[in-house]
Parts: structure tokens; C-alpha cells; sequence
């Protein structure tokens, strides 16, 4: 029994960032666990190893450590801490690149709380969907769907949790007006905790960075907590590294957009931020005609899963070829992502293609219809800087530096 609540209170300092705490009660707990120990105790140690293994960086032997803990759970019929050790390995799985992998599962446990009607287990089945999905727009429409399940079960803190993960979606897909929702809802719960708050100073921060407002975009950053800045968890430090590059970004500075995304990519490789980490750092070399750093961002990033994310690979590669002096190839993979966005119904990933094929190509062979339709979105949307950065390579008519 007091193993069990040994386990219990690791789970709750893993899921909290309490690190020390969690390494002083691993060890005790691994000299108390005999060899006739309950799979329940035993499921404990191996949650509480677990945690302890993900931010020491041992990913292989955290995962392990969180099947046999699942196998355990289930043996002893404790279903809700299963959910929990279900949700991390779903997220360690997708740091790892696994993305199929952890979808399956997630798809599973909805089907499972669908079945069973729990409201609770649905959205945060739905939660994980959104993270995990192949298109922005689909992870939009999966938070939304989990904030409203959460709502109706009246489980708070999840539909908070949904908000804050489909807020940043909300920004990606330019549905700003939505986003901007979100962040006064936010704003205006009392008792907010401080990861949800730090997501919706980020997402601010965000919204305000694509719309030209730099001195918001950096209040905003400012007020965005140590722990999520420089704390333990890696998706944390990577997401606030990745919006500090896209406010960088869009106020011209350039080489620190590169920095900070380069930065968000290293410190969270396979992580859900490194794909736009990587987008961020490719517009950044491609913009300063800087071949090597181009070269180094997809050497960093590497191989992408699903159409969103090798969309932008594809997008660095184009940037690539261009710099390299291939006008007519980059074009080509230009062309392609260009209608595979449209195609998806996605106008803002749209228009970032088409300001960057704007900036690397001879100007006869950016296509006239992909940049008029960018403008226009881009002026709909009040997208000041990339309006911006559209116009003053179109006036000058500039071809990439070989």
C-alpha cells in the first residue's frame, strides 16, 4: 500500500516538472519493491522510472519502462492510471518520429471512450488527435471537438488544455479571428494554471508577431514563465524558442529567427514544434540567401511524416535548389507544394510557400496567380510583415544569389 501511494505521488511529480523530488523517491521505492510485489506497486515504480528516464533524455528506456508500467495497470484493472501512462507514451512515441504509431493508439483509445461514453477519456483522445494529425486544419477541428466534449462533461482543465492546444493550430491556419477567441476566453478564466497560461501568452505572442506587432509579440514573450522557458520539459522549451523565432522572423531580424529555431529543433528534435521550428528556420536562410544554413536546417530537422510536415521539408528543399543555382527544379517543387496546400484547403501554409518561392525565384518563374491569391489572402488576414516581404522582392525583381 504505501508503495502504491509512493507511485501515485511519482506519477503526480513527473506530470508536474518536479524533478528532484521525483529522484529522491525513485531509488526508496526500488529498495522497497520485493520480488513477490502486486502488479500495481510494481506498476508504479516502473511510472515513476519512467518519468524519471524522459527528462534524463534516456527516451529507449523510459519507453520501456512505460509498457511494463501499462502491462501492470491493466493486470491490476486501474484504467484511469493506464490512460495516463497510455497518454505518455503517445507523446514519447511522437518525440521519437513515430507518429502512425501513436495515432493508432490514439484513434484506439477513442474508439474505446466512445464506446464506453466517457466524456473525460473522448476529449482527451480527441486532445491527442489534434496534436498528432497529418494536416493543421484537422488538428483546428479535433481541439475544437475536445473542448466542446470536455465542456460537456464539465471537466474544465481539459477543455482549457483543448483551447490552449488548438490556439496555436487556429494561428497556422490563419484563423486568426478564431484564435483571437480563444485567447480572450483564456484570458478571462480565473485560476488559470500556468502551463495554459504560458500557451496562451504564446499564442499571443504568435498572433501578434504575423500581424507586425512587435512591441506586443515581446511583452508577451516576456511575461511567459521560467519553467517554460528554461525548464525541464523539452516541448516547452522548444514551443517557446519556436515563436520567439517567428517574432524574430517577422521583424526582420533574421539570423536570431534562424538561432531560436535552430534551437527549438535541438533541444526537442522529433518533437511536435520541430516541423514548424524547421519552416521558421528555412524562410529565415532562404530570405538571407544563405545557402550553408539552408543545408544545415534540413540536415537538422530530417525526414518528416504527413502531407503538412513534408510540405514544408519540401519547401526548404525548393529554397535549397534555388540557392544552388537550380531556378527551374525549385520552381517545379514549388509548383507542387503550392498546389498540394491549395488542395488541402489550406491558404495560409498557401501564401508562406508563395512569399518564400517569391523571394528565391527569377521573378518569370514565380507563378502570377499563386502571388496574387497570397496577397490578397495575406491582406484579408492583416499579415503585415509577409505582406511585406512579398512586395519588396516582387519590386526588385530579384533572382537568388548563387
Amino acid at each position: 500500500a504505501e508503495l502504491v501511494a509512493m507511485g501515485a505521488l511519482g506519477s503526480a511529480l513527473g506530470s508536474t516538472g518536479q524533478v528532484e523530488e521525483l529522484r529522491s523517491l525513485v531509488p526508496p521505492m526500488r529498495r522497497m519493491l520485493g520480488a513477490d510485489a502486486d502488479p500495481l506497486a510494481r506498476a508504479g515504480l516502473d511510472h515513476a522510472t519512467g518519468w524519471l528516464q524522459y527528462y534524463d533524455g534516456e527516451m529507449s528506456d523510459c519507453l520501456m519502462s512505460l509498457d511494463r508500467a501499462l502491462g501492470g495497470y491493466e493486470r491490476a484493472g486501474q484504467w484511469r492510471q493506464f490512460s495516463l501512462v497510455l497518454g505518455a507514451k503517445v507523446n514519447l512515441l511522437a518525440m521519437a518520429g513515430r507518429h502512425r504509431e501513436a495515432r493508432l493508439l490514439v484513434r484506439g483509445a477513442l474508439a474505446v471512450a466512445t464506446d464506453a461514453n466517457d466524456l473525460r477519456e473522448m476529449a482527451g483522445a480527441l486532445g491527442s488527435l489534434a496534436l498528432y494529425c497529418e494536416e493543421a486544419t484537422a488538428s483546428f477541428d479535433y481541439s475544437m471537438q475536445a473542448a466542446a466534449v470536455a465542456r460537456r462533461g464539465g471537466y474544465g482543465e481539459m477543455e482549457i488544455s483543448a483551447l490552449t492546444n488548438g490556439l496555436e493550430a487556429a494561428i497556422e491556419t490563419g484563423e486568426w479571428p478564431r484564435a483571437t477567441e480563444v485567447i480572450t476566453t483564456l484570458r478571462e478564466r480565473d485560476g488559470l494554471p500556468e502551463l495554459e497560461r504560458d500557451t496562451a501568452l504564446l499564442g499571443a505572442a504568435l498572433l501578434a508577431g504575423y500581424q507586425g506587432d512587435d512591441a506586443v509579440a515581446r511583452a508577451r514573450l516576456s511575461e511567459v514563465s521560467s519553467d517554460s522557458r528554461d525548464g525541464a520539459k523539452h516541448d516547452l522549451r522548444a514551443w517557446f524558442r519556436r515563436v520567439s523565432a517567428v517574432v524574430a522572423l517577422m521583424n526582420g531580424e533574421l539570423e536570431p529567427a534562424f538561432d531560436e529555431a535552430l534551437a527549438a529543433i535541438t533541444t526537442d528534435p522529433s518533437g511536435i514544434n520541430a516541423p514548424l521550428a524547421t519552416r521558421t528556420a528555412g524562410q529565415a536562410a532562404v530570405w538571407m540567401r544563405d545557402l550553408h544554413r539552408a543545408r544545415q536546417i534540413l540536415a537538422e530537422a530530417g525526414e518528416f511524416e504527413g502531407s503538412w510536415n513534408q510540405s514544408i521539408q519540401r519547401t526548404v528543399e525548393a529554397g535549397i535548389a534555388a540557392l544552388e543555382g537550380r531556378p527551374e527544379e525549385a520552381s517545379s517543387i514549388y509548383l507542387s507544394v503550392l498546389a498540394g496546400r491549395r488542395s488541402a484547403g489550406d491558404p495560409f501554409a498557401h501564401a508562406l510557400v508563395a512569399v518564400d518561392a517569391a523571394t528565391a525565384l527569377p521573378a518569370h518563374l514565380v507563378p502570377e496567380d499563386a502571388i496574387d491569391s497570397a496577397r490578397t489572402y495575406l491582406e484579408s488576414i492583416g499579415a503585415t510583415p509577409l505582406m511585406a516581404q512579398l512586395d519588396s522582392v516582387l519590386a526588385v525583381g530579384s533572382a537568388p544569389s548563387t
